[in-house]
C-alpha cells in the first residue's frame, strides 16, 4: 500500500512538472507581422497583409500615386497636382489612417531557424552565446551603428546582443553579400532545449517602426531601389513556431 502511494505521489510530481507549461507569446492579428521564409522572401501579415516592403515604403511616405499605382501621374509635378484634388486628398487621408494604425502597433519580425539556409544556429561554449547566422545581400544591407541587420531590416536591439558580419564576394554573380551572425547571451541550461528543438523554433523581434530607408544599385541602364525598414526593439524572443511557447526572452 505504501509502495502504491509512493508511485502515485511520484506520478503527481511528474505531472506537475509537465503541467508547468512555458509562457506563450500572444501575437494577435491586430499587429504588424513580417515572417522570413526559406526562399529569401518575406510574408506580411496582420496590419501589413497584402503589402511588401516597397509598398510599405510608399505608405510610410504617403506616396499616394505610387502606392495605388496611378501610373498616369509620372512626374513630380503631376503627382503634386493630383494630391491637391478632392480624390487625391481622399486617398491621402485613407493612406494616412492606415499608416497611423501601423505606426501605433507593435511589429513582430519572425525568423524561423529552419530558414537560415544551413548556416550556424547553435550554442557557443566559449562565448556563452547562442549564435545565429544568415546571409544578407549587399543591396539589402544598411550599416547603422548599434543596429542589428536582417534582410531589408535594421533594428536597434538590446545591446547585450552582438552582431558580427563578414563580407563575401560571389564571382558567379559579381555581387557581394554579408554573412551576419548574432550572438545572443544565455546559459547552457536555456540553450540545450533550444538546440534540441531548433527546427521547430524561431527568433522573434518585437519592435516599433522608426523610419524607412532605401539603397540603390546600378544594373545595366537601370537604377534598382531596395527599401529597408528601421525600428527599435522592445523585446527579443525564441519561440515554438506552432505553439508560440517562449523558450527565451531578452
Amino acid at each position: 500500500m505504501k509502495r502504491m502511494i509512493l508511485v502515485i505521489m511520484m506520478m503527481c510530481v511528474v505531472y506537475s512538472i509537465n503541467a508547468q507549461e512555458r509562457k506563450v507569446l500572444n501575437i494577435p492579428d491586430s499587429v504588424s507581422i513580417i515572417e522570413q521564409t526559406a526562399h529569401n522572401g518575406q510574408k506580411f501579415n496582420g496590419l501589413l497583409e497584402d503589402l511588401n516592403m516597397g509598398q510599405l515604403y510608399d505608405l510610410y511616405k504617403l506616396d499616394v500615386c505610387r502606392f495605388y499605382e496611378l501610373d498616369e501621374y509620372d512626374t513630380e509635378l503631376k503627382r503634386k497636382a493630383f494630391k491637391s484634388t478632392p480624390e487625391g486628398q481622399r486617398l491621402t487621408k485613407e493612406l494616412g489612417t492606415r499608416k497611423q494604425k501601423i505606426m501605433n502597433s507593435k511589429l513582430y519580425y519572425i525568423f524561423p531557424f529552419s530558414a537560415n539556409w544551413g548556416w550556424t544556429k547553435e550554442y557557443n561554449l566559449k562565448t556563452r552565446t547562442f549564435d545565429f547566422s544568415y546571409i544578407i545581400d549587399d543591396d539589402e544591407f544598411i550599416p547603422v551603428q548599434e543596429y542589428v541587420n536582417f534582410r531589408q531590416l535594421l533594428i536597434k536591439c538590446n545591446p547585450a546582443i552582438k552582431q558580427y558580419r563578414k563580407k563575401r564576394y560571389n564571382p558567379n554573380t559579381d555581387r557581394y553579400s554579408y554573412l551576419n551572425t548574432l550572438k545572443i547571451p544565455m546559459s547552457e541550461k536555456i540553450a540545450l532545449p533550444i538546440e534540441e528543438n531548433i527546427e521547430d523554433l524561431a527568433l522573434v523581434v518585437e519592435f516599433k517602426i522608426q523610419n524607412m530607408k532605401y539603397t540603390q544599385r546600378q544594373v545595366a541602364i537601370f537604377n534598382l531601389t531596395t527599401c529597408c525598414l528601421q525600428g527599435i526593439s522592445t523585446k527579443v524572443y525564441i519561440i515554438d513556431k506552432s505553439t508560440n511557447e517562449i523558450y527565451f526572452s531578452l
